[in-house]
């Protein structure tokens, strides 16, 4: 959607962005990639912290790069899996 939308105003823009609860980890890393181009689509990426909570169990490098390539920092880890 283009920034001359109605709906896109500067002042919306997020600041945080956030993927919670250990799990955002077990998406696929097709879904990450479409999730990740909706956002930025969108102009939703841009905010001053992008964090994503993975699971190590369900982290993989793949992900940890895709999610880095779209200024993801930093991933937190669910250490209770340790």
């Amino acid at each position: 959607m283009p920034r001359n939308s109605s709906w896109w105003r500067p002042e919306l823009q997020p600041r945080t962005i956030f993927f919670g609860g250990g799990t955002p980890s077990l998406l696929s890393l097709r879904q990450w990639e479409q999730i990740l181009t909706t956002m930025a689509r969108l102009k939703l990426t841009d905010a001053a912290q992008w964090t994503v909570e993975c699971n190590p169990a369900t982290v993989s490098l793949d992900k940890a790069k895709l999610l880095r390539a779209h200024g993801v920092e930093p991933h937190s880890m669910g250490v209770q899996s340790f």
